[in-house]
């Protein structure tokens, strides 16, 4: 059996479970609060009960469950009777009740709590002969973030080889880790998992950082969340455990195994499973194809002469005037993240309709001719484009830059091409965007375009734009957004949304200067 030595940091201090505040109550009226948390979390909630106190109490249990149809009118008052709804949370806390105290207020916090639902909250104390005193509220919750916000959640994990060890940081999207453990083993051994003592950290403390000594080997490595809300496995169950497999080797890249364990017979044997049930499935479908087809080209014929009829323009403006079009490269998932923030933070403070190049709505209005669209677009008057530079942007116009004015003293030995790992259709449209805005500025640029950086990310996607003017994010938000909108909406969520995107994807780029050879390929 294979033994690995771990030399566990401590980044500042150890890991936040929960735990219980106690206070003593000089009222004698029993209350339950349930209202948001002031600490930043996204869907944290603080709970407080104050009640009678017993000396012989030793766990404080809460059970929360929620009704999601239920209408606020009739979330308001508990009684005997009340549908049981859908578990969310289950906490048993040790608690200590001071003998001095006749009222004690006990106060904790739950998370992944989301909008437009009806809690049922259940809170006891429990001794060891029974439960002394109980209670029961509801509460209509109205905030931000729907469930879709956290269930549709994805981790990102980030692996640093270096010769003093290995460091992990996992991204957990919307997920606060608060009750959380992370193991270890190597991945072609026997080897028992060895536990990593980490930090968590980051404006939604959503990010965990963890650094140890290990050999040179490939290892799997686990996050497994312990936090109340696992008692729902229906909802949450997906996102409660986290793996990752990858191979430390000092002074180099780490990379993640490819497993080659199966031979050819269990291969086999799979191919013809696979092929008999293929086989089935191609007579029954092969009936329907020619019904399918033809009505498919049906439809594709009466959907073109339609819009050969027409002579709407390329798109629809919104609620406000005009529209504004989104421009970025698609460096990675948190970036992809960080720029859907910033598009609803446009459309809620501009009230204009925001289109980029990869959102599915914008991508139906241009698919018959994608770049007939864009030019008409971008020639319109009352069309705002935002341009948001990024690392991977710079490579992708590195061909447009040389075209124009050649090699340039800040990026002589940029790559004659950089293409996509990931392809989107909208790649295509992204050069052609930028070529428009340097070969064919409108008359006033600076009322028409806004380049705006990210800070601490170095990029230079068109130096020739408004050169005079950038917008460096999140500090001069504000400023962007009054610049298009002179009397913006109100839009506090948005920009909380958006800025704490943006953190986590400048974290990244920090923590992963080599990203870019993940997303891009480079001829």
């Amino acid at each position: 059996m294979t033994v690995i030595f771990l030399m566990l940091l401590f980044i500042s201090a150890s890991k936040a479970d929960h735990s219980v505040e106690e206070r003593c109550s000089n009222s004698s009226q029993s209350s339950l609060l349930f209202e948001p948390s002031k600490d930043g979390v996204e869907g944290r909630y603080a709970v407080e009960w104050c009640t009678k106190a017993d000396n012989n109490v030793t766990k404080w249990e809460l059970v929360l469950r929620y009704i999601e149809s239920r209408a606020p009118k009739k979330c308001q008052t508990y009684k005997v009777g009340f549908p049981i709804g859908q578990s969310h949370s289950r906490l048993e806390l040790p608690v200590t009740i001071d003998s001095n105290c006749s009222h004690v207020c006990l106060s904790t916090f739950l998370d992944l709590i989301f909008n437009g639902t009806c809690y049922h909250l259940r809170t006891l104390l429990r001794s060891n002969t029974g439960f002394s005193s109980s209670d029961d509220s509801l509460h209509y919750v109205i905030n931000n973030y729907t469930k879709q916000h956290f269930t549709g959640s994805k981790a990102v994990v980030s692996v640093q080889s270096y010769e003093g060890g290995v460091e992990l940081n996992w991204y957990l999207g919307f997920i606060p880790a608060t009750d959380y453990s992370v193991y270890i083993w190597d991945k072609d051994t026997e080897s028992s998992p060895a536990e990593l003592q980490c930090q968590a950290g980051g404006s939604l403390l959503s990010e965990v950082r963890c650094v140890a000594q290990v050999p040179a080997r490939c290892y799997t490595a686990h996050l497994t969340h312990r936090a109340p809300w696992i008692a729902a496995p229906s909802v949450f169950g997906h996102l409660a455990n986290i793996e990752y497999v990858f191979c430390h080797s000092p002074g180099g890249v780490p990379v993640v195994p490819s497993d080659r364990w199966w031979g050819w017979r269990e291969w086999w044997r799979v191919l013809c499973s696979v092929a008999g049930v293929l086989l089935l499935a191609g007579l029954l479908l092969w009936t329907l194809r020619k019904r399918l087809v033809a009505a498919w080209k049906r439809r594709v014929r009466d959907r073109w002469l339609a819009d050969s009829s027409s002579s709407s323009s390329p798109v629809k403006a919104g609620p406000g005037e005009g529209v504004i079009l989104l421009l970025y490269a698609r460096d990675c998932v948190l970036l992809e993240r960080a720029a859907d923030a910033l598009r609803s933070l446009l459309q809620a403070a501009s009230g204009r309709q925001v289109l980029d190049l990869y959102s599915s709505s914008s991508v139906r209005l241009w698919a018959r001719s994608g770049e007939d669209w864009l030019r008409l677009l971008v020639a319109r008057e009352d069309t705002r484009v935002v341009l948001l530079q990024t690392p991977a942007g710079t490579l992708l116009s590195a061909d447009l830059l040389h075209t124009r004015h050649g090699p340039t003293p800040g990026a002589p030995l940029l790559p004659s091409r950089a293409l996509c790992r990931r392809p989107h259709p909208g790649d295509s449209l992204l050069p052609l965007a930028l070529r428009l805005l340097v070969t064919a500025p409108p008359p006033t640029p600076y009322t028409r375009h806004y380049v705006s950086s990210i800070s601490g990310v170095e990029a230079d996607m068109a130096p020739a734009v408004t050169p005079l003017r950038r917008y460096v994010l999140p500090e001069a938000t504000p400023v962007l957004l009054r610049d298009l909108a002179p009397a913006p909406a109100a839009h506090d969520a948005q920009l909380q949304r958006f800025t704490a995107a943006l953190q986590q994807f400048t974290d990244y780029v920090r923590d992963n200067p080599d990203y870019l050879t993940d997303e891009l390929i480079f001829k």
